[in-house]
């Protein structure tokens, strides 16, 4: 990891009890957004959606501890953003 700008601890997957990580930042030799690890931080995976970019400043996020996969992140201004697995 490079930057957090914010952090978040999300259900495990199924199968799993390694609490999932969500991220807003930069990873080393990745570009910027939103990422999640599955394996305590040891592996990250791009979660961001490059059609539905997040503006004004992300200054919030949360994730489901009842629904694996599901995160909110809050911006100032434009409301609040949600992603989960299909």
């Amino acid at each position: 990891m490079e930057k957090a700008y914010l952090f978040a601890f999300g259900k495990p997957q199924t199968g799993s009890t390694i609490p999932a990580l969500y991220l807003y930042g930069k990873i080393i030799g990745m570009e910027g957004g939103i990422f999640r690890s599955l394996d305590r931080g040891q592996t990250w995976t791009n979660i961001s959606n490059p059609l539905h970019p997040i503006g004004n400043v992300p200054n919030v996020m949360e994730a489901s501890r009842q629904q694996f996969g599901l995160v909110f992140i809050g911006t100032d201004g434009k409301g609040i953003y949600y992603g989960k697995p299909n």
